[in-house]
């Protein structure tokens, strides 16, 4: 029977944590030896979207499907995005996930177009990625909700997408 996974998460202005409650393992990818991959699933105790271990695995799949070339170029851009974004005082220290969205890397990935998507909804899985909304926000033209914070909406739309790629 694989483990249950849950996310401890703490949001700080600048940062946010993500723990493994049940074994104290920091969430950097496939955790432990659960063989479930803990960048996205969650304990419903926090009110976090749950994804099965099959909905990650369907991300990583359409994400493995983008071109090589492209999906470089997106990794390249998306890694400097948040590199200038914590470098920049004024944005690091920001509570506004949209802040990310004035630097010109966040524009340079928005003009790849929908085609990056799937890596956009892969970023989304890392628990200290999940400023890659504002990316899925501008692609698929969605509004924030004031009600849902960061993370559980970054869960959402995780769900939200997959569910679209299966019509």
């Amino acid at each position: 029977m694989k483990k249950r996974l849950s996310f401890l998460i703490a949001v700080s202005v600048a940062s946010c944590v993500a723990v493994n409650a049940g074994s104290g393992c920091a969430l950097s990818g496939a955790c432990c030896d659960s063989g479930v991959d803990s960048r996205a699933v969650a304990d419903n105790q926090d009110g976090l979207p749950v994804l099965s271990p099959d909905e990650v695995s369907r991300v990583h799949e359409f994400a493995s499907k983008v071109d090589s070339a492209l999906k470089a170029k997106f990794e390249k851009l998306h890694d400097e995005w948040y590199r200038a974004a914590a470098e920049s005082p004024e944005i690091s220290m920001s509570s506004s996930v949209g802040s990310r969205s004035s630097l010109p890397q966040f524009t340079a990935i928005v003009e790849m177009g929908k085609a990056v998507l799937p890596l956009v909804v892969e970023q989304m899985l890392e628990p200290d990625r999940f400023f890659s909304l504002s990316l899925y926000e501008a692609l698929c033209d969605e509004k924030p909700s004031d009600e849902a914070w960061c993370q559980k909406r970054a869960l959402q739309y995780v769900k939200s997408w997959l569910a679209a790629t299966a019509e």
